[in-house]
């Protein structure tokens, strides 16, 4: 078993990782939203991909660190409810609902995520 200090070391660790991915993946959130608007849908679900398993790692290191950590709380089913919703839309070719719920779901979720990272002291 982990002592507590290599607990708290790997706890920084997650936190400073996720400090520094977020904003990629804010970033190509926007991306995916514009490629989507410019008829660019094959570009945009292959950032879509690379994106949801970003993020998929992120509410894991949350839940983990909220766990352990407990400083922050940081509602991972919120956007675990978005990314649902981005898969019904693009089951059904909706690139117009989906880049919606990129633009203007999903990235102001991960702004705050990001926002409340940054208040868990290291």
């Amino acid at each position: 078993m982990f002592g507590s200090e290599n607990m708290n070391l790997i706890i920084n660790e997650t936190v400073s990782s996720i400090k520094e991915y977020l904003p990629k993946v804010i970033n190509a959130t926007d991306d995916i939203a514009k490629l989507l608007q410019t008829d660019k849908e094959w570009e945009a679900l292959n950032l879509i991909v690379a994106v949801t398993e970003g993020i998929e790692w992120c509410i894991e290191a949350v839940n983990k660190i909220q766990d352990l950590k407990g400083e922050v709380y940081i509602d991972t089913m919120e956007i675990s409810k978005i990314l649902m919703e981005i898969n019904e839309a693009l089951a059904v070719r909706d690139f117009v609902l989906t880049a919606d719920l990129f633009e203007y779901e999903l990235t102001p979720v991960l702004n705050t995520w990001l926002t409340k990272i940054g208040q868990i002291h290291s």
